[in-house]
């Protein structure tokens, strides 16, 4: 049951890209700014309608909670990735902004006190408001909640 669910959302998520009456890869290796307006076809400077896109994106959590045998521990800085964005942008003050974007990112579980790398694990997050992010992810046979900042490049 499970199975088809997660298909179910997957071949809904792949239709909903491939109907995009523009091709949302445009610009993928080019800044920001520039993708955006030619994803619009229009100067940054005006104001015009939004775009979705899909940009790399870079991580860093601010609080990770990790759920382990019941037990939630907090750790500040606790985990740090890169990963694929999908975004609705727009233009503001000239400068393309990301309204709300759900970001699929390889993160790695570390520790501040010892400075080692625990794991490497993926994260599902959503990002509001151009930097904002709040996920879940999964590193080392455990559930991390993540809230932080997501940056796209």
């Amino acid at each position: 049951m499970k199975i088809k669910y997660l298909l179910s959302i997957l071949i809904f998520a792949l239709c909903t890209t491939l109907m995009n009456a523009q091709n949302p890869f445009k610009g993928f290796f080019e800044p920001k700014n520039q993708a955006v307006s030619q994803a619009l076809s229009v100067p940054l400077t005006l104001n015009t309608t939004n775009t979705w896109l899909f940009r790399p994106a870079a991580s860093l959590t601010a609080i990770d909670v990790t759920i382990k045998n019941g037990v939630a521990v907090t750790q500040p800085f606790g985990a740090a990735g890169v990963g694929l964005e999908y975004g609705e942008y727009t233009t503001v003050n000239g400068s393309a902004y990301c309204l709300v974007a759900v970001d699929a990112l390889l993160i790695t579980n570390y520790s501040l006190n010892n400075t080692s790398f625990t794991g490497l694990g993926g994260a599902l997050t959503i990002k509001a408001f151009n930097l904002a992010s709040l996920g879940i992810g999964y590193v080392n046979n455990s559930v991390h909640i993540l809230a932080g900042i997501t940056y796209n490049f």
